[in-house]
Parts: structure tokens; sequence; C-alpha cells
């Protein structure tokens, strides 16, 4: 099977799916791209055409990924590095993914151990969709300059933003309400780790989140997706948060109907303070 899979790889055709994002995974799409090489794998006490099946799999859903653009040079000072290992260990096959920010300015690490080859291979595209996409744009949160010091007095007032967000305001304790366009709100904790705001959707899911979906399309979506989560730093004298958003997204077939929902996805996200 693994032989089989690998002669395949190379086949393996971009979606053809449109992709319905919230307003905010357009707005900036051309500031958004994260540029990565992706090294050479190390394979140890595997079969070599098992490590190159793990690794063409790896390289393809990241090529796939919204905002990634793989390159081959390694001269860009805003270049990400991918680099990885397949070894066997204990009987089992075990995946190891290790992405350096630009100038090794931060390192994240993780392993994934199934129990053979084939299980690792039908798996690659999960670990990349749910694990990938947080871990580029985390490391990019903690390269860029001019992050200022996060307080829970700075963050103190209303706010309006991107990925439909018209309102949002957050409470001393850790709570708030975020108000979407398309009129829904939702209840949400907020935290402060490693200069980051981490805000996590507390609310069930409400079709009205995923406007501009047609209704049935975002009931279907709702109805599978996970909690939203902004990833924001704050910035330009503590008028503007900015960061990342990360929610479920609905991919369509060609024949326009919803075909799956895809979790973890990553898109730029914008607040701007509008009272203190």
């Amino acid at each position: 099977m693994i032989k089989m899979m690998f002669g395949l790889i190379q086949k393996l055709p971009r979606s053809l799916s449109a992709v319905f994002w919230l307003a905010a995974s357009i707005l900036y799409a051309d500031d958004a791209d994260i540029r990565i090489r992706v090294e050479p794998f190390t394979v140890v006490d595997i079969e070599a055409d098992e490590g190159r099946l793990i690794e063409s799999l790896v390289t393809s859903y990241i090529a796939d990924m919204d905002g990634v653009e793989l390159l081959t040079g390694d001269m860009e000072h805003d270049l990400y590095v991918l680099s990885g290992s397949v070894t066997l260990e204990n009987d089992n096959h075990v995946l190891r993914l290790s992405l350096d920010a630009p100038n090794k300015a931060r390192r994240q690490n993780h392993a994934y151990m199934y129990k053979n080859a084939g299980e690792l291979a039908l798996n690659i595209r999960s670990i990349i969709e749910e694990y990938f996409p947080k871990t580029v744009q985390i490391a990019a949160l903690h390269t860029v300059e001019g992050a200022l010091q996060l307080t829970q007095r700075a963050i103190q007032g209303s706010w309006q933003g991107t990925s439909g967000v018209e309102f949002a305001r957050f409470s001393p304790a850790g709570r708030g309400l975020v108000f979407f366009s398309s009129g829904a709100n939702m209840e949400i904790n907020w935290q402060i780790e490693e200069n980051l705001l981490i805000i996590t959707q507390v609310s069930p899911q409400n079709y009205r989140y995923y406007y501009p979906l047609p209704e049935s399309a975002a009931r279907e979506l709702a109805a599978e997706a996970k909690p939203m989560i902004w990833r924001l730093a704050l910035f330009e004298q503590g008028t503007i948060l900015r960061g990342t958003w990360t929610a479920s997204s609905a991919e369509f077939g060609q024949d326009k109907k919803m075909s799956q929902v895809v979790h973890g996805k990553a898109a730029p996200a914008q607040w701007k303070r509008i009272s203190p």
C-alpha cells in the first residue's frame, strides 16, 4: 500500500473547492503569506520509500494551505524553516516536525506517533490542518516587532474588528462579548499568555457566525464547527489588536455542495479600539 500511495503522491491535485471565509480571510490576503522552506526529512530505521512518502505528503498539504508560500532558497530574512524526521520507536512510526521562525527567534516542536507508516500517512492531512496553521501563526506573532506590553487595563474598552466582528468588549473577569455584523452575539473568555491576548468562544455555535455563507450551508458548518479562537498582540499606542483568527470553514466541491468541514484554519485579524 505504501508503494502505491507513493506512486500517486505526485498526482495529488490542489483543492478544487471554494473555501468560504468571513471577511478577514480576504482583506489581508497579500500580506498574510508565511514563507517556508522544507528541509529534507531524516529517516531512521524505516524504508526510504516510506520516509519519502511522509515528507511528500507533509509538503503537499502545506503547499495547499492558505497564506503559505513554499520556497527553495535560504537567503530571505523572513523565511521559516520546517525540518522533520520519521523514525521507528518501539515498533511505532514517529513523525517529528520542527519549525524555526526567522533568524531562529523561536522554535516550535511537535511529535506524532502511529502504529505503522500507512496509518501515519493517512493522518498527515489532519496533522497539518489542525496543528501547523496555529504553529506558524503563533510563531509569526512572536517575531513581529513593535508589539506593546499587554495588560488587563490595556485591553479595556470597546473594539471593532475584521472577521465580521462589529463590536467587542472585555470585562475585567476574563469574560466578554463579541457582536457580529450578522446580528449574532458570542460570549467569550479571554486571557493573556506570553504577551498575546487569547480569546476563546464560549457560546454554542450559531449559523449566523458564518455569514455570508448561505443559511443551509452555514447550519451544516455550525453543526460541526469547533470554537473560534483569536490570538492578538497590541500595537500602535494601544489602539490596534492584530494577529490571527482560527475557525472552522466549509469546502465546496464542483457541484457547489459542501464537501467537508476543515478545522484549524488561521486567517489574519485586526481589531481597532473605538472607545476606552
